[in-house]
């Protein structure tokens, strides 16, 4: 409460001093907006200048990075390497032998859901690798791998092949 008092008293004693002050003229007015006006305009102007100049910064590590990189895996004309894969994942179900559906088909039907349901869960991961080499001379060689993993935990190869001529 006693801030709000003291604002009160801190206002009523700059009140009458803004309350003394002349009203301006209208050329007056005119006067201090030209100068306020020549203010914003300087500003206005150091803050263009200060925007080209980061704008021509912004080019020039633009312009830096686009130069291309050099890879680090060089390969030549004479051969190719493939790297690809594959994901699979199966759910199969049947409520009874040789039936996809687990709808009850007769109200009079005893059906115990645990006696003749079955699921299936299976899938894999195929990893693949495929390389060939052309020799100068029309010599060639190459290999293909598909190492596989089950979703049992098993490894597999599904398929391996190395030719020559």
């Amino acid at each position: 409460m006693n801030k709000i008092w003291v604002g009160c008293f801190l206002t009523s004693l700059y009140l009458p001093s803004v309350m003394a002050q002349a009203p301006l003229s209208l050329e007056e007015r005119l006067a201090q907006m030209e100068q306020r006006l020549k203010a914003t305009e300087a500003r206005a102007a150091s803050a263009e200048a200060e925007i080209k100049t980061l704008k021509g910064q912004q080019q020039a590590t633009t312009v830096a990075r686009a130069a291309p990189a050099t890879p680090r895996l060089q390969l030549n004309d004479n051969g190719e390497l493939k790297f690809y894969g594959d994901v699979e994942f199966n759910l199969d179900g049947a409520s009874r032998t040789g039936s996809l559906t687990s709808v009850k088909t007769s109200a009079n039907k005893s059906w115990a859901p645990g006696d003749k349901e079955r699921w299936d869960i299976n899938g894999r991961i195929l990893l693949g690798i495929d390389g060939s080499r052309n020799g100068a001379d029309g010599k060639y060689a190459g290999f293909s791998v598909q190492p596989l993993a089950d979703m049992d935990g098993k490894m597999n190869l599904d398929d391996a092949v190395f030719f020559f001529g």
